[in-house]
């Protein structure tokens, strides 16, 4: 049996010029078209579509935003598919991404890895193309990393460099990024501002100036080519994760050291009773001690 069909295609990294003919194609064929964002020069070349910005406004985490996102392209394609297949047909939606499809899309992964839907993803050209062309650096040969920039404390973890940092739309992200580093880049970075349009701008400022001098957009990305020595990878990730959990969950927002003594003796008593239950020899109760400890 057949799914309700998503074709998921890019806007490029700039104007209308440079959306591909192929894109151009499946706007024109299929009529319930989505737009993740109207905030991209190449958005007029779909007028009929409905955008998700509101989303944005509402939502109280980018995760949430594209879990929204996903759920509403999955409803859209389902109430196609059925009325679709009442001709033998496949119901189809047209969902475009600024840029490509496949570069620092989440939504575009949610789609992926929902059994709900059968996913197309039509190629198209990336901010990168043009990023490394103004650079004149081929990322292979540097083992460059792109990084984003609403996780840079995270991804630039245990980095060295050279590093592009997408998605720094906004005054707080780069603020952010500068106070991550205890030991930033002693060089100039360079920032890259709406290439491909006629307002494009390319100029390097230092670290400590980057949430001062630097007016960002949507279209923003910086690059780092020297990183400081790195840091601490596992830290970083495990400080995340506790934030994430302390935020996420009331009960465990609430805790403190005094709190958690009762149940700090309780795991005890358990693995002095994992340690007494264990057999050195047979191996007997080793998954147990194993679990409490």
């Amino acid at each position: 049996m057949s799914l309700p069909r998503v074709h998921v295609i890019g806007l490029g990294p700039a104007g209308p010029d440079l959306v591909t003919a192929g894109a151009m194609q499946l706007i024109a064929t299929i009529p319930r078209q989505f737009l993740r964002t109207e905030r991209h020069p190449a958005a007029q070349v779909m007028p009929q579509a409905q955008w998700f910005d509101r989303l944005y406004e509402s939502a109280s985490s980018m995760p949430q935003v594209y879990q929204s996102i996903c759920e509403a392209l999955v409803s859209a394609a389902c109430e196609e598919h059925d009325l679709a297949v009442q001709i033998g047909a496949v119901g189809e939606v047209l969902y475009a991404v600024p840029g490509s499809p496949v570069v620092a899309e989440h939504t575009v992964e949610l789609l992926l890895s929902d059994q709900r839907v059968e996913v197309v993803i039509h190629p198209a050209l990336s901010f990168l193309d043009l990023t490394w062309a103004r650079l004149g650096v081929d990322p292979v040969e540097l083992g460059v990393r792109l990084i984003d920039g609403h996780r840079f404390a995270v991804e630039a973890a245990g980095q060295r460099g050279p590093l592009l940092v997408g998605q720094c739309d906004n005054s707080f992200t780069l603020s952010d990024i500068k106070l991550s580093l205890d030991d930033p880049p002693s060089s100039p970075v360079v920032v890259l501002q709406r290439l491909g349009l006629p307002d494009e701008k390319i100029f390097s400022v230092d670290w400590s100036d980057l949430d001062r001098e630097v007016i960002p957009d949507h279209l923003t990305s910086i690059w780092i080519p020297e990183f400081a020595p790195p840091v601490a990878t596992e830290f970083v990730k495990l400080q995340e994760l506790l934030t994430r959990l302390r935020a996420e969950d009331p009960w465990k927002a609430e805790q403190t050291h005094d709190s958690l003594k009762r149940y700090l003796l309780e795991e005890t008593y358990e693995v002095f009773e994992a340690i007494d239950s264990y057999d050195s020899e047979s191996g007997s109760g080793a998954t147990e001690l194993c679990s409490e400890l």
